[in-house]
């Protein structure tokens, strides 16, 4: 009878997984390193994720103390403003008609400039 378990040489390790039995396992310490250097990507996840919640635009505006729709904000002659709880830099400085490219475009530029840092910081680890 042929035993379905294939024996690995002690002396010879054949892939990742044979040397992390050989060393010990993934044990709490792994697993504390892991969490550690895991732990050190939340602020850069938040600085991608930070302009898409406050560049919102919110769904209604207020025109000299009348509610407006977000979609009739040019044609208001007044004081345009923001519903009270709402806060955002489009609110904040009435990026509207006119200047609401101005979040996006703020969004894309500092996409490009992540870009830029990865790649220059790359080239500079490796130089």
């Amino acid at each position: 009878m042929v035993s379905s378990k294939v024996k690995i040489s002690s002396s010879n390790p054949k892939n990742f997984e044979d040397i992390l039995d050989k060393t010990g396992g993934f044990g709490l310490f792994q697993l504390l390193i892991l969490s550690i250097l895991l732990s050190l990507d939340f602020p850069s996840a938040w600085i991608g994720l930070i302009p898409i919640f406050i560049g919102r635009a919110p769904d209604y505006w207020e025109c000299n103390g009348v509610v407006v729709d977000a979609n009739n904000t040019c044609n208001c002659n007044g004081t345009l403003s923001a519903p009270y709880p709402f806060t955002s830099i489009v609110g904040e400085w009435s990026l509207v008609c006119s200047t609401s490219w101005a979040s996006d475009f703020i969004t894309s530029i500092q996409m490009v400039g992540c870009l830029v840092g990865a790649l220059l910081s790359s080239q500079i680890a490796d130089w």
